[in-house]
């Protein structure tokens, strides 16, 4: 037996199969899911900086999902197209109030986070943000889990066309 002997046919054969599926694969998980992590000091979502986005699954159903989203109205903290993860706190036909004190949907106050903190950051006194609103079919209120994230208090409600998908927290 030579060192230089061929390789089989059923060997390459095998090997070009391994590499069609492990393609196929690859491409599949590209083209559904996408990972994402949070770069900020000061985590909307405390506790995770990894997500898994689920490109597949973009309507919402209940409050208290986290989804990914695309920015839009957020300059000049964020640019248009920028991806962002947050909570949905308010679905389509929700009643939202926003007052200097408090953030209520359905007339239940969201626990733990401060009405307005970042207003007077912006330039803006908290009652130039205070507002009540219906959410209409195909927007969602959007939160993070803590006082000082940029959130739909400052922004409005999210149309359902910047959904990316659902974000799974895994680090």
């Amino acid at each position: 037996m030579s060192k230089s002997q061929p390789l089989s046919l059923w060997f390459v054969t095998k090997m070009i199969w391994v590499a069609i599926l492990l393609s196929v694969l690859f491409s599949y998980l590209t083209d559904r899911f996408l990972f994402g992590f949070d770069q900020q000091e000061h985590k909307c979502i405390p506790g995770y900086t990894f997500y898994i986005v689920d490109k597949h699954d973009r309507e919402p159903v209940q409050r208290g999902e986290t989804f990914a989203f695309l920015s839009a109205r957020m300059e000049p903290l964020y640019p248009d197209g920028a991806t962002m993860i947050k909570v949905v706190a308010g679905l389509p036909g929700d009643d939202i109030c926003v007052t200097e004190k408090q953030v209520l949907v359905n007339s239940d106050p969201i626990p733990d986070i401060d009405s307005l903190p970042l207003a007077r950051n912006m330039g803006l006194e908290p009652r130039d943000l205070a507002r009540a609103l219906k959410l209409e079919p195909n927007f969602y209120w959007m939160m993070g889990r803590t006082s000082d994230s940029f959130d739909s208090r400052y922004w409005g409600p999210m149309h359902q066309v910047q959904i990316v998908g659902r974000a799974y927290p895994i680090w």
